[in-house]
């Protein structure tokens, strides 16, 4: 959602994970780039996915190693993964000029870990 906001894409920042809740407050915060009533594994998160629009080249060795040692090798890769999707998922909406409607992903792909 920190993607969709800051590439004001509303077709992507309309689209819900079913198992996710976000307070009214903390989908405002999202909007805004406001971190502060996050938990730590958020905001490391957050702070990767506010370079990752425009800014990508300057993401550090440090900020990688902040959020592997909070989420682990592999939720850091796909992390990482997720994150330049958002990004291109956005890029395309956005340049297909695709119409903005609420969508609630009840089983996210890939939620398992399998393509299925």
């Amino acid at each position: 959602l920190r993607i969709a906001a800051i590439h004001e894409c509303e077709a992507e920042w309309l689209v819900r994970d079913a198992e996710v809740e976000l307070t009214p407050g903390e989908l405002t915060d999202l909007r805004r780039g406001s971190f502060a009533g996050f938990s730590t594994q958020e905001v490391a998160a957050l702070e990767l996915a506010e370079q990752i629009p425009f800014a990508h080249h300057q993401v550090t060795d440090e900020q990688v190693a902040s959020v592997k040692a909070t989420l682990g090798e592999p939720g850091c890769v796909s992390l990482l993964t997720a994150l330049a999707f958002f990004d291109v998922s956005c890029r395309l909406r956005l340049a297909l000029d695709l119409e903005a409607e609420p969508a609630s992903l009840v089983q996210p792909p890939l939620r398992d870990g399998a393509l299925a």
